[in-house]
């Protein structure tokens, strides 16, 4: 996070700079105008209900007894000192084909990681609101998202044990901790904390895919997937995570001179005097700053759906920033950086609600299969909307294949690419689908 805390501090540099340089030109040299911009700005995002403070996104904190994020700092603590070595093992073992013996050392690993899980597993039921110093504005730090990822990683190694020892209800008990993680580490309001959800959500659900290839014929335990996928997580709400962004850009503006030290050294930064010299000498630079941001802003806010789960809508909001922000030829038009790094999150979220829907086809063709016998011809009705692709509106691919069958969504890139499954030796320019297959 001082990585990025660094580069917008970039932006605003470059932004005020420009300012500087329209007032020397004399393209907005009096204070009263950069004023009445703001003033403007301002009345815009109160009328739109736009937060501006973090304190108005963040959920009240529960006592630390009864919250999941004092829990997970812990368990981050903990799994600190488990040895470089041990994690990687596990890693390895959960590659597409591990060898035999790359198993056998992630099953030893796993051991070093059961203090971590016994901890972890308290935090079911318990709300989740991680105590971060959000004074820091931009410069919080989030030390438990990276750690969390691993945990889920962990969590679905030993549930993936669990199912080939013969206890899979175990296994999808585990998953089920490992899903209340994944969901947990969303709970933060910045566009990290929902790019490592859907991560996290994204190695759980593949965990599923592979258990269901194993027991296509256990009616219970298809029984349990069903209500695994019944009670995942709602999609995140856009809201939430724009709304500690623009909170943190406020913050940054107010306090620009705090943050000027942190650019020293950096030569693809301005040099810190710049910024504190706008400051001080240009009049209403702060003021016009703020009214740029909060301008471009608006017009992702404007256009956010009512229906968190709308996520098609999100990106469009992004695109009618990303139009207001390529109009403006000026030189204040590096505002465009503080917008370019989340124009994939819509999709990212997409991706994780389509692997839901076609785990849950997939559980409900099998369902049928084994009741009678055959495949259906058509995706069962009473799927209703989870038969439908997030991606593009349509139904899911259901192809059969001799006894067997796949179920797919066209994937990010819309296009129906016949069931191919994304490589994960190559790069990530490729054309693939959101495949399960049963054989």
């Amino acid at each position: 996070m001082a990585k990025r805390g660094k580069i917008v501090a970039g932006v605003v540099a470059a932004l005020l700079l420009g300012i500087a340089l329209s007032t020397v030109v004399g393209a907005r040299a009096a204070r009263t105008h950069y004023e009445s911009d703001l003033a403007r700005a301002l009345a815009e995002a109160k009328r739109l209900h736009m937060p501006l403070t973090i304190g108005e996104v963040l959920s009240p904190e529960p006592p630390t007894e009864q919250n999941a994020g004092w829990i997970y700092l812990q368990a981050g603590n903990l799994l600190n000192h488990v040895l470089a070595d041990q994690q990687s093992a596990i890693e390895t073992a959960m590659v597409r084909n591990p060898k035999p013996f790359e198993v056998v050392e992630g099953v030893a690993a796993l051991q070093t990681v059961e203090p971590v899980f016994s901890l972890v597993d308290s935090a079911r039921g318990k709300p989740c609101v991680f105590p971060h110093k959000w004074s820091d504005g931009p410069e919080v730090s989030f030390p438990e998202l990276s750690r969390m990822k691993s945990i889920v990683r962990d969590l679905c190694f030993k549930a993936r044990i669990e199912e080939q020892s013969g206890d899979w209800r175990a296994s999808i008990e585990t998953l089920r901790l490992a899903e209340k993680v994944a969901r947990d580490a969303g709970t933060d309001p910045v566009m990290t904390s929902l790019f490592v959800r859907v991560s996290c959500e994204t190695i759980v659900y593949n965990e599923l895919y592979r258990l269901i290839d194993r027991e296509p014929h256990n009616p219970v335990f298809l029984e349990l997937v069903v209500g695994f996928t019944n009670q995942a997580a709602p999609l995140p709400n856009a809201r939430f995570f724009f709304g500690g962004e623009i909170a943190l850009n406020m913050w940054l503006l107010d306090n620009w001179n705090v943050l000027d030290a942190d650019l020293d050294g950096n030569p693809n930064q301005p040099p810190p005097q710049v910024s504190q010299r706008l400051i001080a000498h240009v009049p209403g630079a702060r003021d016009e700053a703020k009214a740029l941001v909060l301008t471009a802003w608006e017009a992702t806010w404007r256009n956010l759906p009512s229906d968190p789960n709308d996520w098609d809508q999100v990106a469009n909001a992004i695109t009618a920033t990303k139009k207001v922000v390529a109009s403006d030829h000026s030189a204040f038009s590096h505002i465009y950086e503080l917008f370019g790094p989340w124009e994939n999150q819509p999709d990212l979220v997409l991706a994780v609600e389509a692997h839901r829907r076609v785990l849950r086809a997939v559980t409900a063709v099998l369902i049928q299969r084994n009741q009678t016998g055959a495949l259906p011809a058509t995706l069962p009705s009473s799927l209703g909307v989870d038969a439908i692709d997030p991606f593009n509106h349509e139904p899911l691919r259901f192809v059969k294949a001799g006894s067997g069958f796949k179920v797919y969504s066209v994937g990010p890139d819309r296009v129906d690419n016949g069931g191919k499954e994304r490589d994960p030796s190559q790069n990530e320019d490729q054309q693939y689908d959101i495949v399960l297959r049963v054989h």
